[in-house]
């Protein structure tokens, strides 16, 4: 009776999530533009000329500048390490990052045409949510913000300017565009996509016994492509005093094979912020529902060891263990 109970209540949350889609149009937006890219520099534009770049890797800093963007399925995220600045922590006290941001959101990209990507950014994560303008407005009160931007794709090199309606005669100013290459794939796998956690499943002895909804405004998106993945986890109503405000984001590796998964996150941002930003390899046992439809179960703990730092221990026989269920966004 508790596995049929178990059942209707997977179900039902299923039904609720309006964000599933059927396994044959799953993969019908792909786009050329489709992969993870790593931020390489910046390309200095004056009067619409490009005039000179600015590579990371020649950046003389303490911290080098960082920054992944990932697209898939007509979904983007990124995250990158940039410092917060002096005005937010002495507007703030007690930030729970100590650098970072992250987005995610829709886009549209066509390779022809001037202003040929299109990028509607929903969710926020790190400092990003200390960001002042209307456009964030937009993004929390509207649920997104459409940015519009000039883009180019040249084999494994992408760089996006910034749409901002400058005048088209006599420019005066100067402009930056993100220069990106694409990062090394694997082989796709049956769990790549876009997926959004809706709830968390309770296991005991190794049987599900429990399904619990996420809280009210909730956003927690994963993007699994060929190898890659992202993470963007936004509290959307957590305010400065809450320990949930900013959310987190991760982007980093993972493996997939016979119902076991392996995540290995080297960038982190937000309330989840590892030491060097870099998490151990963590297993996960996946259940499949269906195609479009999985619980990623956790095999270890996680705790911060006698220093601080996150640590994972082995969850023994017989402890309580929980799994993400997730469903695939459209």
């Amino acid at each position: 009776m508790k596995k049929i109970l178990f059942s209707i209540s997977i179900a039902l949350f299923i039904s609720c999530g309006g964000e599933q889609k059927t396994s044959k149009d799953k993969f019908s937006n792909i786009s050329s533009i489709e992969g993870f890219y790593n931020r390489i520099g910046t390309i200095q534009i004056v009067k619409g000329v490009p005039v000179d770049t600015i590579f990371f890797d020649e950046v003389e800093s303490e911290v080098k500048p960082r920054q992944v963007k990932a697209y898939a399925s007509g979904h983007f995220a990124w995250i990158n390490n940039l410092p917060v600045s002096k005005e937010i922590k002495d507007k703030y006290e007690n930030l729970p990052w100590k650098s970072g941001a992250g987005g995610f959101g829709t886009y549209s990209f066509n390779e022809e045409g001037e202003v040929n990507m299109y990028e509607t950014l929903t969710n926020l994560a790190g400092s990003a949510v200390t960001w002042e303008g209307e456009w964030i407005d937009n993004v929390r009160e509207e649920g997104g913000n459409k940015l519009e931007f000039k883009a180019s794709l040249n084999d494994k090199i992408y760089s996006q300017l910034m749409e901002n309606n400058a005048p088209t005669e006599d420019w005066q100013f100067t402009e930056y565009a993100e220069l990106f290459e694409k990062m090394d794939e694997d082989e796709a796998t049956e769990i790549d996509g876009v997926w959004k956690h809706i709830a968390n499943v309770r296991y005991i002895n190794g049987v599900a016994v429990d399904t619990t909804a996420l809280p009210e405004g909730l956003d927690d998106h994963k993007i699994f492509h060929k190898g890659n993945v992202i993470v963007n986890f936004d509290y959307t109503l957590a305010k400065s005093d809450d320990p949930n405000w900013g959310g987190a984001a991760l982007a980093g590796n993972y493996s997939y094979n016979n119902n076991k998964l392996i995540e290995t996150f080297n960038f982190s941002t937000g309330n989840w912020r590892a030491s060097g930003g870099v998490w151990p390899p963590t297993l996960y046992r996946v259940d499949w529902i269906d195609e479009d439809t999985f619980i990623q179960i956790w095999t270890k703990r996680a705790q911060q060891d006698k220093n601080g730092e996150l640590e994972f221990v082995e969850i023994g026989e017989g402890e309580e263990t929980r799994g993400m269920l997730n469903v695939r966004v459209k």
